[in-house]
């Protein structure tokens, strides 16, 4: 144990000419059809069922029920889409959920910006870099408790971790989070504030120096 270190990942340095690439262009890109805007970024394979993208639209007609002016976007492809859209039409949500699919970076960024407040309970993160790139835009987070997301998201201060199989848990922390606007924004303060200080591409550089450095005494 004494020959390993730990080397946390650490936001794209070209990050901030993404963003930079965003201004000027069209703001609306579905956002502006509802008061409040939650989205997953993430692939929508069959294999990676476990981001938990069907957790959160079955939560929707509950969740709605509180806060009915409501749109859940995903961003991402895959061969998991189609099911998703059967999944949508069967909880009867269809006017509430947008699928933008492969967007570019510029785009992505756009979304981030956009939104009100970034999901993800999946149960299979190693680390989850879609959490530092939410935070970065100072999007409060909802992700699991199941797996090392909860090492990115610290549950009360940057976001909310629930059990992703708890279907009540995960409606209560959504109407939570979206319906406490003053938390929700202190949430994504906090959290843009962890990626600042922990987690940008310098960070990295000084903690992968600092090892090398070390392994050569």
């Amino acid at each position: 144990s004494q020959k390993v270190a730990l080397l946390p990942n650490a936001l794209d340095p070209y990050m901030a000419e993404d963003i930079n690439r965003v201004e000027g262009q069209d703001r609306q890109a579905g956002f502006a059809r509802a008061s409040k805007n939650i989205l997953t970024v993430a692939r929508l394979s069959r294999l990676d069922r476990y981001k938990g993208h069907d957790m959160i639209i079955r939560a929707l007609p509950d969740v709605m029920a509180v806060a009915p002016d409501l749109c859940y976007h995903i961003v991402g492809d895959g061969d998991w889409q189609q099911d998703l859209r059967h999944l949508v039409e069967a909880c009867e949500v269809i006017n509430h959920v947008i699928f933008h699919g492969w967007v570019d970076e510029a785009r992505l960024q756009h979304c981030y910006r956009e939104c009100d407040l970034f999901v993800m309970p999946s149960t299979g993160e190693g680390f989850g870099l879609v959490y530092l790139e939410a935070m970065f835009h100072g999007k409060a987070i909802l992700a699991s408790n199941k797996d090392a997301g909860q090492e990115v998201v610290q549950h009360g201060v940057t976001g909310l971790t629930v059990d992703p199989e708890d279907h009540q848990a995960v409606v209560s922390s959504l109407i939570e989070l979206l319906t406490k606007d003053d938390l929700r924004v202190t949430m994504g303060l906090n959290g843009k504030a962890v990626v600042e200080s922990n987690y940008t591409f310098a960070h990295f550089q000084q903690r992968f120096m600092s090892i090398l450095q070390e392994s050569l005494k």
